[in-house]
């Protein structure tokens, strides 16, 4: 053991090495960042290969350094489940992420700066723990599949900088916080699934596409999840977006004749962002809603 992990892996100081995994081949020329955060992946190319055990790296994985590098988890397809990182998981300019399986489960923060790269694989972005975590970085932030997977509900990941889903988003356990400046973006056949009052996003979400579907918006502040769902538009190149606000409108308080009162606490904000596409709008009513003692009689207005 002494020998594979002086020969294989190298780092600075007498930290334990922060690498660890059950079977597996690692390549000579892969720098991993131990435990003081002073070590960086400079190689040119480091790969993993190898098992069905997934690589966990007990501490920040950071690619790139004063350098560039690509690390690869070429045959991570063969993984039980997706790459472990206890830690932080920074992508330097210049530098590549490549996934072609299984993806990454990351428990601290997401920080690229440089690419990163899905090939043809069906990785997943996993964000998990019981820490708030962000997502930020100056280059592309796109994930091919992502999943909220926090310890707790309350629990909330907060996006730093604008990005964007092309596959699944599966929501399990946490909140995403999103603005109208980083704005989570589902790209055309992208979907979501799993979204309830435990994990939903609190704050503003674009859907660019001709499926129907179903935005997945709620209040952080009483863990109630309050969809917007539109019928398919026309082409796959209109955009909606859409946001759920606790809180009265802000319109004015003047009603027609046959209308009894106005909704004090909550309304949403769905915008034809591009195209001309005619969609039909369903809300999603909760247990926090107010003014309503007869769904027969409630009525959305615009």
């Amino acid at each position: 053991r002494r020998v594979l992990f002086r020969s294989i892996i190298r780092k600075t100081g007498t930290d334990t090495p922060i690498l660890t995994s059950v079977g597996g081949t690692y390549y000579p020329n892969l720098t991993i960042e131990n435990n003081t955060g002073t070590t960086w992946v400079t190689s040119s190319t480091s790969t993993f290969t190898g098992s069905s055990a997934s690589p966990i790296v007990k501490g920040n994985l950071n690619i790139g350094g004063s350098g560039t590098g690509t690390l690869s988890f070429l045959n991570d397809n063969t993984y039980s489940s997706p790459v472990l990182v206890n830690g932080n998981l920074s992508v330097q300019s210049g530098s590549t992420l490549r996934s072609y399986g299984t993806g990454f489960e990351l428990q601290g923060n997401l920080v690229n700066n440089g690419t990163l790269d899905y090939g043809t694989g069906s990785a997943t972005f996993v964000f998990s723990g019981s820490a708030n975590q962000t997502i930020s970085g100056t280059g592309t932030i796109s994930f091919l599949n992502a999943q909220l997977n926090k310890t707790t509900s309350s629990a909330t990941v907060t996006l730093q900088n604008p990005a964007s889903v092309t596959g699944a988003f599966t929501f399990t356990t946490g909140y995403l916080v999103t603005t109208s400046t980083n704005l989570l973006t589902f790209a055309n056949g992208s979907s979501v699934t799993g979204a309830s009052n435990n994990s939903f996003i609190a704050g503003p979400v674009k859907k660019i596409g001709n499926a129907a579907f179903v935005f997945p918006t709620g209040y952080s502040g009483s863990g109630a999840y309050h969809p917007v769902s539109i019928t398919a538009p026309s082409s796959t190149t209109d955009a909606f977006t859409a946001q759920y606000y606790a809180s009265g409108q802000t319109d004015g308080s003047t009603i027609d004749n046959t209308i009894t009162t106005l909704s004090n606490c909550e309304y949403w904000n769905l915008s034809r962002t591009t195209g001309t596409s005619n969609v039909s709008v369903t809300l999603g009513w909760n247990s926090n809603s107010c003014n309503i003692t007869s769904p027969s009689n409630a009525r959305i207005a615009y």
